[in-house]
């Protein structure tokens, strides 16, 4: 893997959120470029703040919240919130949040009320679903023409970093023109960020995935400290029926426990040894480890997740015989597909597989592979486990 400061630092969403703060306050050059993007002019003197926690109110139940946008740009007569993403999604509501103290968050600002008001979201996806439809996308490259030209190379930290971030930046763009007939291996391979986006753009090209567009994705990149291995993930939620109601929203409506739950395929790409790993996961919506459903603080809330997991692997237990019975046989020889025989409470991968791919493989060759186990496992979520969770009638 071909590794930059930033991979040797293991920077994320916040490292990134100060960098920008970095180059905004010590390069006028960033600074008027990326004020004129945001506003569509030049500002005169801009402030900027970076993971700053503002106190409100929520109106819904009178408690306390704590909002953290990532950056705010603003002036008096203007106020811009950016939402730094690289790999990871939108967190619950989070858009909506900020929108909906954005008045709070500008008098504690001492900005005034009738400021221009522009919301971004920072992101890798080329196409992004938020809880809030005033936040608009903005992309890396966006940022990246912000930048400056020309960096006085005696300053060497402010060189490696505009140069090495501007590189980052244009790795992606290799991923916008993958086909079927590009090569797996060299489309996948990670180069700063282009494994985890080339990942995710050639999966996208699975014929299922272009038939109905899926209703969520993600994609992102981690090392595995139990198995030493880097590891690039993506994940699809096919439509909108295979996630349910959020628990804390499940908790404040009694909703019944079958109700608190996501389906959704989660796909590994482990370059060292060259094998992909596929699965159908079920878990509660939010997931939570065992760990963190011991540190929830609220015994209501507890209570749902013990409640949930039990119905969860109740579920899982009872679909396995008809998986037994309808599905598993529908799999050519040789082909890996496995349904969890150590069915917890804190149940997360259902039914998964692994395939090696080998070098001279075309993106089409490997699609062509794993395109059965998106068949099957898809009507069997459709016709088995949301019948189990709907409760209608199933023959087992």
């Amino acid at each position: 893997m071909e590794q930059d400061v930033f991979d040797l630092l293991m920077v994320h969403e916040d490292g990134y959120s100060n960098l920008i703060r970095y180059l905004f306050e010590t390069v006028e050059e960033f600074k008027n470029k990326f004020t004129f993007l945001l506003f569509g002019e030049r500002l005169e003197s801009p402030r900027i703040y970076t993971r700053t926690a503002y106190r409100t109110i929520d109106a819904n139940d009178n408690s306390r919240k704590k909002n953290i946008p990532d950056i705010i740009i603003c002036d008096d007569n203007h106020f811009c919130i950016i939402e730094v993403k690289v790999y990871a999604s939108e967190g619950e509501k989070q858009t909506k949040n900020y929108y909906d103290e954005k008045d709070t968050i500008k008098k504690i600002l001492k900005i005034n009320a009738n400021a221009q008001e522009v919301f971004f979201y920072l992101s890798l996806d080329e196409e992004v679903n938020l809880s809030s439809v005033e936040f608009v996308k903005l992309s890396w490259t966006e940022v990246g023409n912000c930048l400056p030209e020309k960096i006085d190379s005696d300053n060497k930290m402010l060189f490696i970093l505009v140069d090495q971030f501007r590189e980052r930046i244009a790795s992606i763009d290799r991923c916008q023109a993958l086909s079927k007939n590009s090569n797996w291996n060299e489309s996948v391979k990670e180069v700063k960020w282009s494994g985890a986006v080339g990942f995710l753009n050639a999966l996208s090209l699975l014929k299922q995935f272009n038939i109905v567009k899926p209703y969520k994705v993600q994609h992102w990149a981690n090392y595995q400290k139990s198995e030493n291995r880097y590891l690039l993930s993506a994940m699809f939620i096919p439509n909108k029926s295979w996630i349910g109601e959020d628990l804390d929203y499940s908790c404040r409506n009694d909703l019944p426990i079958e109700a608190c739950y996501s389906i959704h395929y989660e796909f590994e790409w482990d370059e060292e040894n060259k094998i992909l790993n596929y699965r159908l996961d079920y878990e509660l919506n939010p997931y939570k480890s065992q760990a963190k459903a011991k540190q929830e603080s609220d015994p209501e809330k507890r209570k749902k997740i013990e409640k949930c997991g039990n119905r969860r692997a109740e579920i899982a237990r009872e679909c396995k015989k008809i998986w037994d019975k309808e599905y598993k046989s529908r799999f050519e020889d040789g082909f890996e597909v496995n349904y969890n025989g150590h069915i917890t409470d804190y149940l997360l991968k259902l039914i998964y597989g692994s395939v090696e791919i080998e070098d001279d493989q075309t993106i089409e060759d490997v699609l062509s592979v794993i395109s059965p186990f998106i068949d099957i496992t898809s009507e069997f979520v459709e016709n088995v486990i949301l019948s189990k969770i709907n409760n209608k009638n199933q023959i087992v």
